[in-house]
């Protein structure tokens, strides 16, 4: 068993926002786990935790959103609805607080497609082997804990490996707990919002989408991937992007380079990042941070995708089109082993401009079409 440092978790910190009172209890702090403090009623609630798979942390997931109810209906509270969006926007959350970055109270909540007139988060980080009834035990105790207030609606739950101090490798486990109530919520009718991704195509009235991508038609294809993008957010309840010269200027230019130099990747050979080259453009607000990724290898205020596919590609296939290459669509790859749509949560992020940057040709030497989104926010 390890020793860990820190002995008690921080609580009790309150946010008004807009006039209305967001509780949040949020517990950056990791300490040795209590014992259970009663039977679990969930399935995997009292399953120990560390360095779980993903099957385990869905599971650990959906029984702290099973043991938020049962406490609710002891208490005479209403049933709260599982979001699966909003427990993969919690699980981001939690993935965030191991590695230590900035968690604000319900941050991002709004802009990434969950409008609310009420968010209450609790964060609970236990070592070194919690089950899901003891990081649920330690939310339940804390100063304005998500789980009981009387006036949300709609519950999210995300699980990730390790501790703010150790990082995703280390022991015990981060759970992260958001529930709200939808602007239009006049009861316990749910609410939030379910994700808005596409089952597999939808271009709907955006010229171009089905239409093989040739040098003779880059433009239109461009736009047409703007736009199934801007469906995309307005599906999921979110502001569309506008296009953006810098933004345009540098994922074509990467774009150019990928297939120029035949590689696939977001750093180019130079080790120059995709921020190193949209904070080089001149972006606003562009600050490279490193990750476990490798050196200024995440942005504040920017983010990208990059796909390929052969000749004959359209904007539909590189959004929706099943495996191509080890490649998915951006909307419609599976989860990684932590769990997250990379490409999917960048497209939904909290963003307003946007530059697609196409290129007949790919980074194998074929005849194919690469393709660049840059965002900025």
């Amino acid at each position: 068993m390890m020793a860990h440092p820190m002995t008690s978790p921080r609580r009790g910190r309150t946010f008004r926002r807009g006039g209305l009172l967001i509780a949040a209890a949020l517990s950056a702090a990791a300490f040795a786990a209590p014992g259970a403090a009663h039977a679990a009623p969930c399935p995997g609630a009292d399953v120990p935790l560390n360095q779980a798979t993903i099957a385990q942390r869905a599971q650990a997931s959906d029984a702290l959103i099973c043991l938020a109810n049962d406490a609710r209906a002891n208490a005479g509270l209403p049933q709260l609805t599982r979001d699966q969006s909003l427990s993969d926007f919690a699980r981001s959350k939690s993935d965030r607080v191991t590695r230590n970055y900035p968690n604000d109270a319900c941050g991002g909540v709004a802009d990434n497609g969950f409008p609310n007139s009420v968010c209450v988060e609790s964060v609970e980080v236990l070592v070194p082997a919690p089950t899901a009834q003891q990081l649920f035990d330690g939310i339940l105790t804390g100063n304005g804990n998500a789980i009981m207030n009387p006036d949300v609606t709609t519950i999210g739950a995300g699980v990730s490996n390790g501790n703010p101090t150790d990082g995703p490798t280390g022991a015990g486990m981060t759970a992260d707990v958001l529930t709200i109530r939808s602007p239009d919520a006049g009861g316990n009718t749910g609410g939030g919002n379910t994700g808005g991704g596409n089952a597999g195509g939808g271009n709907g009235d955006c010229a171009g989408a089905d239409a093989p991508i040739t040098q003779d038609t880059i433009g239109v294809a461009e736009d047409a991937i703007t736009c199934l993008v801007n469906k995309e957010r307005a599906n999921a309840g979110l502001a569309p992007l506008a296009v953006n010269a810098t933004l345009h200027g540098t994922a074509t230019a990467h774009s150019t380079d990928m297939v120029g130099r035949q590689f696939f990747a977001h750093t180019n050979p130079d080790n120059n990042t995709f921020c190193d080259r949209i904070q080089a453009a001149g972006w606003p607000g562009a600050q490279c941070q490193d990750t476990d990724q490798g050196p200024r290898t995440a942005c504040t205020n920017c983010r990208e995708n990059i796909g390929w596919r052969g000749a004959g590609a359209t904007p539909n296939d590189f959004m929706y089109d099943p495996a191509h290459g080890g490649q998915d669509g951006w909307m419609t790859e599976p989860p990684d082993a932590n769990g997250h749509r990379w490409h999917r949560e960048a497209i939904l992020g909290p963003y307003n401009a946007i530059g697609v940057g196409l290129v007949v040709g790919d980074p194998e030497g074929g005849d194919g079409v690469t393709a660049t989104q840059d965002f900025g926010g």
